[in-house]
């Protein structure tokens, strides 16, 4: 993963430029970066890493007051990444954690793609 340039993608960047910054925005994201999966693991304990702790303080400053709720997966690079960008929010907001965000993943089939497949 050394050989990727790991950013906020631009587009993101612009559109928040659009947005007054009086106005909350809605964004779902999962989890910031994280090295690649361990063969024939789904990978739900490996944690981001620091590239990715760097993005999610910075995704946060980006947000600023616009940040209102948080809702998360339980899985721990998602909890992760929550915590981070809202650590870099001066007041308090809402973390929301709970089972019914996140992937589901039915044995057999190709609901949710790549996991456990190293990609």
């Amino acid at each position: 993963m050394s050989d990727v340039r790991w950013q906020i993608p631009p587009s993101l960047l612009t559109h928040l430029d659009r947005i007054s910054r009086d106005r909350p925005v809605a964004l779902l994201l999962r989890h910031s970066v994280r090295d690649r999966l361990p063969p024939g693991d789904a990978g739900n304990a490996l944690p981001i890493t620091d590239i990715g702790r760097r993005l999610a303080r910075d995704l946060g400053g980006l947000l600023g007051e616009r940040l209102r709720t948080l809702h998360t997966s339980p899985l721990p690079r998602c909890v992760q990444t929550t915590s981070l960008v809202e650590r870099t929010e001066i007041r308090r907001i809402s973390v929301r954690r709970g089972s019914d965000v996140g992937e589901t993943v039915r044995s057999g089939s190709d609901v949710g793609g790549s996991v456990g497949r190293g990609a």
